[in-house]
């Protein structure tokens, strides 16, 4: 009947790799202790990687609900609002985590991503280069600026500069050889 063991069981499943048996020792934690908010961030991640974002989006606003200050859950949160299209929510979610972490650069990123679903690739830029200002080598806000300015903005000799930029950071990244291949591209175009 201890909820904190239930917990601690399932996030040594969760970082073993065994989601199921992760989700029922979670749920079991729950079953002890509803408040034991630690879960409800445990279960939320665990759920987010699993792109159940219904049940992330519940566990991780519960979290948020008990413990406001933690950058990490509005992150998430925010994550799991942008991949159900919840834009504005995902906004206040982003908008929290640079309020207690100003100029994250995962927020200010995906506070990019979401003026692209809005198609203001001008503000998009703004804060992917936002975000390339407080984290010059951080990845998505390279390949976000590099892809805006080629296809919206038409500044492709700044887009050749970010995704060679991308390209050199190590490791390698699992896309090199497709945006190889667009950088390539790009060069001979220019």
């Amino acid at each position: 009947t201890n909820a904190q063991a239930w917990n601690y069981l399932g996030l040594a499943y969760h970082r073993a790799g065994d989601p199921t048996n992760a989700v029922q020792a979670y749920q079991q934690a729950l079953k002890y202790d509803r408040d034991l908010v630690e879960t409800h961030f445990n279960l939320g991640c665990l759920w987010l990687e699993q792109n159940r974002v219904e049940n992330a989006k519940a566990e991780l606003a519960a979290f948020t609900l008990r413990r406001g200050n933690s950058v990490e859950a509005w992150l998430k949160l925010g994550t799991a609002q942008l991949r159900s299209r919840e834009l504005v929510a995902a906004e206040k979610s982003y908008g929290e985590a640079l309020r207690l972490s100003p100029q994250n650069p995962k927020a200010l990123n995906s506070l990019g991503l979401i003026q692209m679903q809005r198609n203001r690739p001008r503000e998009a830029a703004q804060f992917f280069n936002a975000a390339l200002k407080q984290q010059p080598n951080y990845s998505p806000a390279l390949l976000n600026v590099a892809i805006v300015s080629q296809l919206y903005l038409n500044d492709k000799q700044f887009a050749l500069q970010k995704y060679h930029a991308y390209l050199a950071l190590p490791p390698r990244p699992d896309n090199w050889e497709a945006v190889n291949s667009t950088a390539a591209a790009l060069d001979q175009e220019i």
